[in-house]
């Protein structure tokens, strides 16, 4: 679909008009939007074949391609949002899903405020990053779910892997805001003029919305290793528990072992010959694993 920027909104395209225009379609009319920009399909081509987010300016355009994440479910797979970008023309290449879809389809209706082809795929990332706030927080609750249940010795396997899943999630959004922070920095050098004093700003906004985003994301990450560290220690806490357990048993039947060593050897000894030699061992062995249960009791042993 292509609009006409006219008296600062969008409007249906009339093609005998003349003004500044925006295309936003998908990936298959690439020669419409080589129509719009009035550059060769081949080159525009040849800018879609890398598929990781980035900026370029080339000669006469501005090329941004942006691997949109979805903060509520980082592990999703990305969505593709292309722009190429003029003074006078913006083409948006997208397939239409997800948050992107309904951003854009948001945004690009007749009526909309846009002085600027540059503002309005500005206006589409900073409205794709409005509300990761939200998914954040959400995960900031998470982790301190996570915190608890290991405090309290509940289904410690369970929490490892909600561990990894939430570290493998938080990477994915830091991967995602610095890409995006490295987009805004290259449209902010302007190199081919394609963006107003205003439109600057307003990448500037954006960037720095990226950053605390990123930087919260950060943060989160060193609260998901504090937590791994956490459950770690309390394993160690466990281990040395059973570990104590099993010292105390070996230490109360070492001097019984002795006795049934000294008792076993084929020697005649004089108890042998005396009725009361056999309760007497009996009374003694049962004398000493008192006297060291009362004694490792009394040191809180276990």
């Amino acid at each position: 679909m292509v609009y006409l920027i006219e008296a600062g909104e969008l409007r249906p395209d009339r093609p005998d008009a003349a003004g500044k225009r925006v295309c936003v379609t998908d990936f298959s009319a690439l020669a419409e939007a080589a129509g719009v920009l009035g550059e060769d399909v081949h080159i525009l081509e040849g800018c879609l074949r890398g598929g990781m987010s980035k900026h370029e300016s080339h000669e006469r355009f501005d090329y941004l391609s942006v691997s949109v994440c979805d903060a509520r479910d980082p592990l999703a797979p990305p969505v593709r949002l292309c722009a190429f970008l003029t003074k006078d023309a913006l083409v948006i290449l997208s397939d239409g899903t997800g948050e992107t879809g309904k951003a854009l389809a948001g945004l690009c209706v007749p009526g909309t405020r846009c002085g600027e082809p540059a503002r309005l795929i500005c206006a589409c990332l900073d409205r794709l990053t409005a509300d990761d706030y939200l998914a954040l927080e959400s995960i900031e609750r998470e982790v301190t779910g996570l915190e608890e249940a290991l405090l309290s010795s509940r289904n410690h396997d369970y929490c490892i892997r909600e561990i990894a899943g939430l570290r493998r999630r938080l990477m994915a959004l830091k991967s995602y805001y610095e890409h995006l922070i490295a987009i805004c920095e290259g449209v902010r050098e302007n190199e081919n003029g394609v963006a107003d004093k205003h439109t600057l700003r307003a990448f500037r906004l954006l960037e720095q919305r990226a950053a605390r985003l990123g930087n919260s994301v950060l943060n989160l990450r060193d609260y998901v290793t504090q937590v791994r560290e956490a459950y770690q220690a309390q394993v160690d806490i466990d281990l040395n528990k059973i570990m104590k357990v099993f010292t105390v048993i070996t230490a109360i039947f070492l001097p019984l072992t002795l006795v049934a060593g000294w008792y076993g050897m084929n020697f005649k000894m004089p108890e042998y010959g005396w009725r009361f030699g056999y309760p007497l061992v009996i009374a003694g062995s049962l004398v000493v694993v008192a006297a060291l249960l009362i004694y490792f009791k009394r040191k809180k042993w276990f």
